[in-house]
């Protein structure tokens, strides 16, 4: 007979009455109907990011490739989630068995313990993932300025690569436990948290700190593009004035605010989880991060497309621009807040063709400003507001997370 009839039968036979009751009140049964939830959240949010892309054809496919990926990991993550709670619970409650040889147990045993690396592999690759999308729309809100990317893309590889090792040797760890003469010891001092196996001390540190790392990363990040849009915000206030700058700067403010909402939303889903796994009190918190940084990404998405939060009067394409990595290489821009002011006493027009741009609502197709002379030598004038066309393009979105 398996064990799994075993434990039916006990269950049955009213020799574990308070199964039902410890399995409702586990930590990892909450943690599991918590992500089942969530993945529920995500799907109906992926659904809808998924009909707003058929309705822009234009855009390119690099980005939505990377989204549906994550929605990919996040549904393996989930199928990977309910396998090992399955095996947990068999080991669990083969405890309250005694006609149960602990023997007959190490192959769930083992199996519980790769399904736990497999979560963890999933969330590194998704994170990886997420890791780039920010880089990137950092890089490009940033002007396409290398040198602002360099140090937290050096971090984040290190971090990545540290995680993949302290895999590699957990699954080593593993491998040399099979037929182990502390098989049964480890089964029968089973609990979340704690296998019994003997694995490097070292890779659970790493795990843990990847954690950290990432959490010090993407808070970095966030900050890094939101103070750049908060930045131009401010330069184009004291360029224009109050007065003909009101709208755009309520627009920049705006997409700070959606990028803080957005952006928030993984970071403090990774400090819960830090938390979490510091204590031990679930097995493993990577796959509701999995599911969290997918959503994270597709959010920010779709929060552009139908315009929430953002309540601005100019052409939206603009902010697809800054938001999404989508096709806008061939207009070899870079996003700046180094607007060309020059210590003169005229005013170019800017509404010619040459000065055309789709967005910002800076630059219309009409003249805003006519040549005129001004006796004030002193005062700083814009002479051209345009996006300037001195580096590698720009496109970028929310990697969110």
């Amino acid at each position: 007979m398996s064990v799994e009839s075993v434990i039916a039968h006990e269950v049955e036979a009213g020799s574990t009455p308070h199964y039902s009751l410890l399995a409702l009140t586990r930590p990892d049964f909450i943690m599991l109907n918590f992500i089942v939830l969530l993945y529920g959240s995500y799907t109906m949010l992926f659904s809808l990011y998924t009909y707003l892309q058929i309705q822009h054809h234009e855009r390119k496919h690099y980005y939505q490739s990377a989204v549906v990926v994550l929605y990919i990991l996040a549904t393996a993550a989930l199928v990977l989630t309910i396998l090992s709670y399955d095996q947990e619970n068999l080991l669990w409650f083969s405890r309250m068995v005694p006609s149960i040889n602990p023997s007959s147990l190490e192959v769930n045993l083992l199996t519980y313990e790769y399904l736990q690396v497999a979560e963890a592999a999933i969330y590194v690759v998704a994170n990886t993932i997420a890791d780039a999308l920010l880089l990137y729309r950092c890089y490009i809100v940033w002007g396409a300025r290398k040198y602002i990317i360099i140090v937290p893309s050096l971090i984040c590889i290190v971090n990545t690569v540290l995680a993949l090792v302290a895999l590699g040797a957990v699954v080593r760890a593993l491998q040399s436990q099979t037929g182990n003469s502390e098989i049964d010891h480890a089964i029968k001092n089973f609990s979340p948290g704690n296998i019994g196996f003997p694995l490097p001390k070292s890779a659970s540190i790493i795990l843990l700190l990847f954690l950290a790392i990432n959490l010090f990363t993407n808070i970095m990040l966030t900050g890094l593009i939101a103070g750049r849009i908060w930045w131009i915000s401010k330069e184009t206030r004291q360029s224009l004035g109050e007065v003909e700058d009101s709208k755009r700067r309520t627009s920049l403010n705006s997409v700070v605010k959606l990028i803080l909402e957005s952006g928030s939303l993984y970071p403090v889903a990774l400090a819960f989880g830090l938390g979490l796994n510091a204590t031990n009190t679930v097995n493993a918190v990577e796959p509701i991060l999995t599911v969290i940084v997918g959503m994270a990404a597709t959010l920010i998405m779709v929060m552009t497309d139908l315009d929430l939060s953002i309540h601005i009067s100019t052409d939206q394409s603009h902010w697809q621009q800054i938001l999404e990595p989508d096709g806008m290489e061939s207009d070899r821009t870079a996003l700046s807040s180094s607007y060309e002011l020059q210590p003169n006493n005229q005013t170019r027009d800017v509404g010619s063709e040459e000065y055309r741009s789709p967005g910002w609502g800076i630059i219309q197709n009409k003249p805003r400003y006519s040549t005129r002379e001004s006796n004030k030598v002193h005062k700083q004038q814009i002479t051209r507001l345009r996006l300037e066309p001195q580096s590698d393009w720009l496109g970028a979105n929310a990697g969110w997370g």
